[in-house]
This record gives C-alpha cells, structure tokens and sequence, in this order.
C-alpha cells in the first residue's frame, strides 16, 4: 500500500483544462483494465485534490468514464477490489532524471506509474520478471520490477526487498 508520505504529496502546476481532463480520463480507462485496483487509488486521489483538480474537472472525469465503459462491465471490472497491495512503498522512490524529463511536472503520471506497480500490474513487463516477480515476493527478497510505457517509451519501476528501495528509470 502507498504511505501516508505518498498520499499527501500535493503536486504542483494546476491544469484543469479539456486537454488534461481528456488526458487523465484516458489513462484512468487504460489502467483500468490492467489494474483495477490502481484505478481505484488514482480516482481516489483525484477526488482528495492531490492533483489540482476542480470538483468540475473531477465530475466530468467520472462522467467520461462512464460513458466509454459500460456501467456493467465497470461493475464487473470494479465489484471484487480490495486496497491490498501487491508491494508496499517505504519510503519514496528515486525517479531518475530521464524519466523526470519525460513525466508531467503535475504529478498525475508519477501517481500512475507507482500506483500500477504497488496494485501489482504486470500486463507490461516480461513474463521472465514476472515470475521473478512472484518468487521476490514468496521469498520477501529481490528485486520486484514492473515496466510500463509512456508513449513509446519503457520505463522500469523496481522495488528491492527487503529494504523496500524503489527507483523509477529507463528501461
């Protein structure tokens, strides 16, 4: 689960325009089907203002969703989600200076990208990692790594276990 630290973290730059709202309503859709849980947690910050946005700008979020997914297949998608996570945040992670050139000064992406790996969404990463993956968690030792792209793009979130080390970077 992302800590009290993460979660109260209010980014920067507010942008509450069309172009941002659309933005944000399509990566909400796309994670939403790879990781329902992480699309719980980046509505649930909307909501809490963490990225500047106005209750309008939240309204017409929600609003475009359901109107892209049927309510019954966001139903489906959505009845059995829990706030377990695959992998806890520690401490904040080290983002390097790539990836901080390619992301938003808003925050919004960031967010994206370690709630996706918190909740465990692997639909981007190498079934080789992945299993790596399920072993470093078994054991409580490792390295859990989860990749995801921004654009055409690779970038690799990894968490060290135990130390709960996380670093976002190029992959």
């Amino acid at each position: 689960m992302l800590n009290d630290t993460t979660e109260l973290v209010k980014y920067s730059k507010p942008r509450g325009t069309i172009d941002r709202q659309d933005y944000i309503t399509d990566q909400l859709v796309n994670i939403l089907y790879s990781s329902p849980k992480a699309f719980v947690y980046i509505l649930k910050l909307a909501c809490s203002n963490a990225f500047n946005l106005s209750d309008k700008d939240v309204h017409c979020i929600i609003n475009d969703v359901t109107e892209r997914v049927e309510p019954a297949e966001l139903q489906l998608l959505l009845d059995n989600v829990d706030d377990s996570a695959m992998i806890e945040l520690k401490q904040r992670p080290e983002v390097s200076s790539e990836v901080m050139d390619l992301i938003e000064d808003d925050g919004f992406q960031l967010a994206v990208l370690l709630a996706r790996h918190v909740y465990g969404d692997m639909s981007e990463t190498n079934q080789d990692i992945v299993l790596q993956n399920e072993y470093a968690v078994k054991i409580g030792s490792g390295i859990f790594a989860t990749s995801f792209n921004l654009g055409n793009i690779s970038v690799r979130v990894s968490t060290q276990l135990p130390s709960y080390k996380t670093a976002i970077e190029l992959n």
